[in-house]
């Protein structure tokens, strides 16, 4: 069975198929660049951050739900398990 992908990196992932830098997907959602880091080094991003980040990546909020907040406060991906 596939390990969970961390929703950090899964953010990672996005991003850079997207052909983003931090700097700019910050900039399309309306985050600062410490924030949109954050959530790139594992903190937990709130719901109304999730969806300005799908928005901004043009993928189903959906993706980026499907994901566990383990009480460490990272997320790790169900999709990514092939649940």
């Amino acid at each position: 069975m596939k390990t969970p992908m961390l929703f950090a990196e899964l953010l990672r992932d996005k991003r850079r198929a997207a052909g983003l830098t931090q700097e700019e997907l910050a900039n399309k959602c309306g985050l600062s660049m410490n924030t949109l880091h954050g959530y790139e080094r594992g903190v937990a991003p709130t719901i109304g951050n999730l969806q300005r980040i799908a928005a901004a990546l043009n993928v189903n909020l959906s993706e980026l739900l499907a994901c566990e907040f383990p009480p460490d406060g990272r997320c790790k991906s169900a999709l990514s398990a092939g649940r």
